[in-house]
């Protein structure tokens, strides 16, 4: 972190995933704050959807979102600038590898 510059690319994917997602949250929107007040370029891959990007644009106007498009739980392989939709699609993808639980809650 000592060592960030304005010239540095930073990559970082699912950063404080294993902690909780409040703590990962908070965490990740002060990582992405000091990122952008050094002025760094970056990518910062994520499942979580509520960072406010906004708000810290407010003072920093250097972050933006992209979006990994799908369509009725199918990936598209299609990245857009846009707000994240909120879904993460995980019964989607446990369907794919077999995990099905659609008829779980019947048979309790």
């Amino acid at each position: 972190m000592k060592t960030i510059t304005p010239k540095s690319m930073v990559l970082i994917d699912e950063a404080f995933s294993s902690t909780s997602a409040y703590d990962g949250a908070l965490l990740s929107e002060e990582l992405i704050k000091y990122f952008a007040k050094i002025g760094c370029k970056g990518i910062f891959s994520t499942h979580i959807h509520g960072l406010p990007v906004d708000q810290i644009n407010n003072t920093a106007n250097k972050v933006d979102t992209l979006v990994a498009l799908s369509a009725e739980g199918k990936r598209l392989y299609k990245i857009a600038r846009q707000k994240p939709e909120g879904k993460s699609h995980a019964l989607d993808i446990a369907k794919k590898y077999g995990l099905d639980f659609s008829n779980f809650y019947n048979t309790i």
